[in-house]
């Protein structure tokens, strides 16, 4: 018996998708930095940096995506200025990481980015928070 099944899946993104049971977060997020020590995060979990213009948002999240032990990076940026995701579109193909069996790899490999100008509206913001939400595994 054959079945045709199809990639796409119709569902709102406010609604919480059904789950049987929730895993227990017992393992850190390691990434060999001081903000390991100053909040601790969680192996499959999610972390936001925010901040003003030139606070070093971009070198923590880099820093965190180079050193760190996940197998998938999603940056959602909003209200960036358009030479600030520009940089990091520069910077993120040229940074590798050594991985556990001592190969080194690219960290865009394993990297999506979602990003919006800072002119964009308000709702063009909201847009790629719910698309950066629905990218994460």
């Amino acid at each position: 018996m054959k079945k045709q099944f199809t990639m796409l899946q119709s569902w709102h993104v406010c609604t919480p998708r059904p789950v049987a049971s929730k895993l227990f977060a017992d393992t850190p997020f390691l990434t060999g930095q001081l903000v390991c020590l100053m909040h601790p995060l969680v192996l499959g979990g999610t972390c936001a940096i925010p901040g003003a213009f030139g606070r070093g948002k971009t070198v923590i999240s880099q820093a965190l995506s180079k050193y760190s032990s996940s197998e998938a990076v999603v940056y959602v940026r909003c209200g960036e200025r358009t030479n600030e995701m520009a940089g990091v579109l520069m910077d993120l193909p040229q940074l590798t990481m050594t991985l556990l069996n001592g190969r080194e790899e690219f960290v865009m490999k394993r990297t999506t980015l979602v990003s919006n100008a800072s002119n964009m509206l308000i709702a063009a913001h909201e847009a790629s928070i719910y698309t950066g939400k629905g990218v994460m595994p």
